[in-house]
């Protein structure tokens, strides 16, 4: 029935629904599909809002709280990666017990140097005995030739729990510093790559038209950052990640048709009758202005004796 239904005129086909019997089973069946079209909604929903919870808790705490975002340098042509330090943001609490410390040790003796060298006592001929190294591991740290402002007490001097504690405080501090000196040197590096790229970008653009006149189908690579240098992508999907078509619903449906109608229009307006595209092809062949490279590539005409003539009656000074 429904192959004879397919092959009579269109004022005479039946509706697929016209051919069912039960009506009851039907409206069942239908209300079963409606039922599990929402569960499987509610559940996708679900499952969007925790992700949508984790990723706001991951970029807390791995983007907003960071006072450096991490970041690595990769070479134009290589696999060598170096990477800054990220550096989290310090809370009112911690920069308050990092100004106390900073306040209450600042006037004290700064760490000793790496190695000291012990005095070289004279002996019966006055002649100094051989120079006596001694070793840095005494002093616990090898900051202060880093960072010349570098607190830190020799671990000998650490008696009272609250010293020991005041001596993290310092060495935290200290480590931030060198981390900030390191980052800002990677900055001054990043930069100069970034003015590079530009560099590069600008002549390649020249380097393109060169082949493009010259109808040579080599192509130029333009250096670019990759993802792990630009932390920043992270947070941005692009349309060409997204591997399925996207949704849209009646109303966006109806708002692209609607668009994509105006726009018909407007092309169908402007071509049936354009007077700056209609004078700027009469005039000057469709080009706004004339470069050198066009003229170049341009047929040369034969005159008009080497058409009317053969090649034998041509003298010497004709040819």
């Amino acid at each position: 029935m429904i192959e004879t239904n397919e092959n009579v005129e269109a004022i005479e086909q039946l509706k697929r629904h016209e051919f069912t019997l039960d009506v009851d089973e039907r409206q069942r069946i239908l209300n079963e599909g409606d039922d599990e079209i929402e569960s499987i909604k509610e559940s996708v929903e679900l499952e969007n809002l925790a992700m949508l919870f984790l990723k706001e808790l991951i970029k807390k705490e791995c983007w907003d709280g960071m006072q450096v975002v991490g970041k690595s340098l990769v070479l134009f042509s290589g696999e060598l990666e170096v990477s800054n330090f990220p550096i989290k943001k310090q809370t009112e609490a911690e920069r308050k017990e990092v100004e106390r410390v900073l306040a209450l040790y600042g006037h004290e003796k700064l760490e000793v140097e790496e190695v000291q060298y012990a005095p070289r006592p004279k002996d019966e001929e006055g002649e100094h005995e051989e120079e006596q190294e001694t070793s840095a591991s005494l002093y616990g740290s090898h900051a202060k030739r880093f960072y010349g402002k570098s607190i830190q007490h020799s671990q000998f001097e650490l008696h009272s729990n609250q010293r020991k504690r005041d001596q993290i405080e310092l060495i935290k501090h200290t480590i931030e510093h060198l981390k900030n000196t390191f980052n800002k040197e990677f900055d001054d590096v990043y930069l100069s790559k970034k003015q590079e790229i530009a560099r590069v970008a600008e002549r390649t653009d020249r380097i393109k038209q060169i082949l493009k006149d010259l109808k040579s189908d080599d192509t130029v690579e333009i250096p670019a950052f990759k993802q792990i240098e630009m932390p920043e992508t992270f947070l941005i999907v692009e349309d060409s990640e997204i591997k399925f078509e996207r949704y849209l619903t009646p109303e966006e449906q109806a708002a692209q048709a609607e668009k994509e109608r105006l726009e018909a229009e407007r092309r169908r307006l402007e071509e049936a009758d354009n007077a700056r595209e209609r004078a700027l092809e009469t005039m000057m062949h469709g080009k706004l202005e004339i470069r050198p490279e066009d003229e170049l590539q341009k047929d040369l005409e034969k005159p008009e004796f080497m058409l009317s003539k053969g090649r034998s009656p041509m003298v010497r000074r004709r040819a």
